[in-house]
């Protein structure tokens, strides 16, 4: 029996290229997220900023766990705790910047590190990604005119708003999934 001299390391498997790139991605995506977050903010917070960053770091050596749903809690919060103008146009950077990272970092999780990518499957995770982006304008065109109209707590505009929502989210879900010969739904 040999023994062990040292701590102990596991072979870790080759990433596939295109795995790299999607890990760039998010940390990229969370960057210019961070980056808008600063631009825009007044007392933004270098700590904050700093862990997220390494979150985002960890997050690339363990795609398939819940650090992408923690850093976008973060760089929301962080976003909200500093940035008061909700019409600015940084919110666009931001917000692409999430798109971007969260893309990224669900597509790095739903396969294992050197599976190599199919064009189908390439194509289908960048048509997400710019599904995302496409509505980032008009969603920061829509918030900033109901800013500038004094619409007051009015119970009606915001339940038929968010319906709206709920509305475009299922509609966007069902184009997501495919039927398989047998009928059932799966996440394309």
């Amino acid at each position: 029996m040999t023994e062990l001299h040292g701590p102990l390391t596991l072979p870790q498997p080759r990433l596939h290229p295109f795995r790299l790139a999607l890990h760039g991605l998010g940390v990229a995506g969370v960057l210019v997220a961070l980056a808008a977050t600063r631009a825009a903010g007044s007392d933004t917070l270098l700590a904050v900023e700093v862990g997220i960053i390494g979150l985002v770091l960890l997050s690339t050596a363990a795609p398939d766990t819940h650090l992408g749903l923690l850093i976008v809690l973060l760089a929301g919060s962080h976003w909200l705790a500093t940035v008061d103008d909700v019409t600015t146009p940084w919110a666009m950077g931001f917000a692409t910047g999430i798109a971007l990272a969260h893309t990224s970092m669900a597509a790095a999780s739903v396969s294992p590190p050197a599976a190599r990518w199919s064009e189908a499957m390439r194509r289908r995770w960048a048509r997400r990604l710019l599904t995302q982006i496409a509505v980032i304008v008009p969603t920061w065109a829509v918030v900033a005119i109901l800013a500038e109209i004094d619409i007051g707590a009015n119970a009606v505009v915001m339940a038929g708003a968010l319906l709206v929502v709920a509305v475009v989210g299922l509609w966007a879900r069902h184009g997501a999934l495919e039927r398989d010969p047998s009928g059932n739904a799966h996440v394309g």
